[in-house]
């Protein structure tokens, strides 16, 4: 996710909106799967940190490509 970010922030714009979304569709199911796992441990804590910050990044791709 960071590098998919830092790819972006830095100029090279390879990630269109469709990308993004398919994406964050991605991360979404990963997400409810992760939380139907009975057991919070650290690892599914921290997966689902990484991908809430991998979602916001996707969501601002979207919002730039909507903005042009």
């Amino acid at each position: 996710m960071t590098l998919v970010l830092a790819i972006y922030v830095g100029g090279m714009r390879t990630m269109n909106k469709e990308i993004a979304q398919y994406i964050n569709d991605l991360l979404a199911d990963r997400e409810r799967l992760l939380d139907e796992r009975e057991d919070a441990i650290e690892e599914t804590k921290a997966e689902l940190a990484n991908i809430y910050q991998a979602q916001k990044a996707m969501d601002y791709i979207i919002e730039e490509e909507e903005g042009m």
